[in-house]
């Protein structure tokens, strides 16, 4: 999240995490990731409304924790992305539908988007970062891109508000627990999301978190908070876990960036991403040059590349979902 703070600050929270039931001391070892056992005292100081039961067990304490929310982050890069002369089409009308295709000598290459409308916006590359869309965008060509399916479950609340109206904090940290995680946006409302992939997205499922919630921080029970939606997305899971950058080498023009990190990488990814496509050499399919900017953004991508091994990735992943 370095360059997010350091390119879009008013974008970040940084409110740091904590994490409950966790015994396994190895993770506060991490140097890259490096966290801190809090004891009850220090706990009740930093989220005074955890239950008592919590609070005695303590918790780990990942000061470097921060979340961004992707609806405000998308509405304010597409503004700056027209401030900068780009030509924005949203509304239904203009969602991607497949993609154009022509073949020259045996060899396929994209050409442009067809939206809803039946237009075809031609283009010398495509680039694909459409999370869990990007496999059926991508068969539009040929290109199988092996993405898992993985959903998560969140419940919305409407704002916490104090007696003089104003939202009211609750929670100070990213909480989480092994039944759920939760946090509070600058509006006072609460984000309560599942530690467990699944796609039941009914309104009891949501008040099953709420009450989760509610034995986590019991304060909650007394603002008289309430499940307002329960949303669930999916997320995109490249096979081996790990994110999916690059050309592709059996349809040229076309350019695939999608991966399970994809809010917390988005600012250095865009910008490895911008590095090839400035370099892009339209007949190759591909970015070519020997300038120094293209040589290190090739080197930090090419383990990432769409023609790796995912079977070999998948068996030593930690994850896996259907």
């Amino acid at each position: 999240l370095q360059r997010w703070k350091a390119e879009w600050p008013s974008l970040v929270h940084s409110c740091g995490s904590l994490v409950f039931d966790d015994d396994d001391g190895a993770s506060l070892a991490d140097p890259v990731y490096p966290g801190q056992r809090v004891g009850p005292e220090q706990l009740r100081h930093l989220e005074p409304f955890v239950s008592e039961e919590v609070a005695d067990r303590g918790a780990h304490l990942f000061c470097q924790e921060a979340w961004v929310d992707p609806q405000l982050a998308c509405k304010e890069m597409l503004s700056q992305a027209k401030a900068n002369g780009a030509d924005v089409l949203l509304g239904p009308t203009h969602q991607v539908v497949g993609l154009a295709t022509r073949t020259e000598e045996h060899v396929a290459r994209v050409t442009g988007v067809v939206t809803a409308d039946g237009t075809t916006h031609p283009a010398d590359v495509v680039v694909v970062a459409a999370g869990a869309e990007t496999m059926p965008l991508a068969a539009h060509a040929g290109v199988q891109v092996p993405l898992l399916h993985k959903p998560a479950v969140v419940a919305v609340t409407p704002p916490l508000t104090g007696a003089d109206g104003r939202p009211r904090q609750l929670i100070r940290h990213l909480l989480s627990s092994a039944k759920v995680f939760m946090w509070q946006r600058p509006d006072g409302s609460l984000m309560l999301g599942d530690t467990r992939a699944h796609e039941d997205g009914s309104t009891a499922w949501g008040e099953s978190l709420l009450q989760r919630a509610t034995e986590l921080v019991p304060e909650l029970a007394a603002t008289g908070a309430r499940v307002e939606r329960v949303e669930v997305a999916y997320r995109p899971w490249p096979k081996d876990g790990h994110p999916i950058i690059g050309p592709s080498s059996t349809c040229l023009g076309l350019y695939i960036a999608t991966m399970h990190s994809g809010m917390t990488l988005a600012p250095e990814v865009a910008r490895l991403v911008a590095v090839e496509l400035r370099h892009w050499d339209v007949a190759a399919g591909a970015a070519r040059g020997s300038e120094a900017e293209l040589l290190k953004a090739q080197e930090v991508l090419r383990p990432y590349r769409l023609d790796r091994d995912f079977e070999e990735g998948a068996r030593k992943a930690a994850y896996s979902w259907k």
